[in-house]
């Protein structure tokens, strides 16, 4: 009888030893290294820059951590850095996202179209010039009395 409850013991200490080895080998949720606010920042700006893409309709504003700032567009994306080109200079500059402090999207001719469009500004412009120049004819139909006839 000793035997059995003596093997059913370390049975019992073993299966213990096994699941306690598990759970302490598994870092506290304290412990998980936390990522820095620059880290946090330059994983934003990758993501900023990857949904914006490259081209010349990527045109960005960039204020770098020592006070630097570039305008142009993003002529290429990588992992670590992307390259802006500024249009008026052609002056290539690499950025490395950590070296970033602020971007702001810049407009292009085709977000200023879109966005003329959606707002429904554009047509009313369009009515208004439309009712100017035909109020002008009528005017100078009146006037000259040239459209009686």
């Amino acid at each position: 009888m000793t035997k059995k409850l003596l093997a059913l013991a370390i049975a019992a200490l073993t299966i213990n030893l096994m699941c306690m080895t598990a759970v302490a080998a598994r870092p506290p949720q304290s412990e998980k290294a936390k990522p820095t606010k620059e880290e946090k920042r330059a994983e934003k700006t990758k993501e900023l820059i990857a949904k914006l893409g490259t081209g010349q309709e990527a045109r960005i504003g960039v204020e770098l951590l020592d006070g630097t700032n570039l305008e142009g567009y993003v002529s290429q994306a990588d992992d670590d850095h992307f390259v802006v080109t500024n249009e008026k200079t052609a002056a290539v500059t690499t950025v490395m996202y950590s070296q970033v402090k602020k971007i702001k999207l810049l407009p292009t001719v085709k977000t200023l179209m879109k966005k003329e469009l959606s707002s429904g500004r554009f047509f009313k412009r369009m009515a208004i010039a439309a009712g100017v120049v035909i109020g002008a004819i009528f005017v100078v139909c009146a006037a000259t009395k040239g459209c009686v006839n």
